[in-house]
């Protein structure tokens, strides 16, 4: 089997690069932030509303939220996207997911 595509390789400038490293160590405060609320008891509507309040400090945007592809006419209504268990990704933080003790919860941020 040929693969028959080409990909562009950007090379990044060093003030690119720190702006990257910047945002990157912005979106792990946020993520560590609340990895360490997710306890049983807790809702993932209580995480994505601390994620509003965390990525307003932040002074960045979160990718996700309104994010809107080609094909779909509905934007992403959340900052964040949190999956539980044996949901894989994209799970949209309702006030119905409630973490049980042994759940596997799954956080999953951007930044802009």
């Amino acid at each position: 089997m040929v693969c028959d595509f080409k990909m562009a390789i950007t090379v990044k400038t060093k003030t690119e690069i720190a702006i990257l490293r910047e945002g990157g160590r912005k979106l792990g405060v946020i993520r560590d932030a609340l990895a360490a609320l997710a306890k049983p008891g807790i809702s993932a509507a209580d995480l994505e509303k601390e994620a509003e309040e965390l990525f307003s400090a932040s002074g960045g945007e979160p990718s996700f939220f309104m994010y809107r592809d080609k094909s779909s006419d509905t934007p992403f209504p959340a900052r964040t996207c949190i999956s539980v268990n044996d949901a894989i990704v994209h799970g949209v933080p309702h006030e119905h997911i409630v973490f049980r003790e042994g759940d596997l919860v799954g956080i999953d941020v951007g930044l802009k």
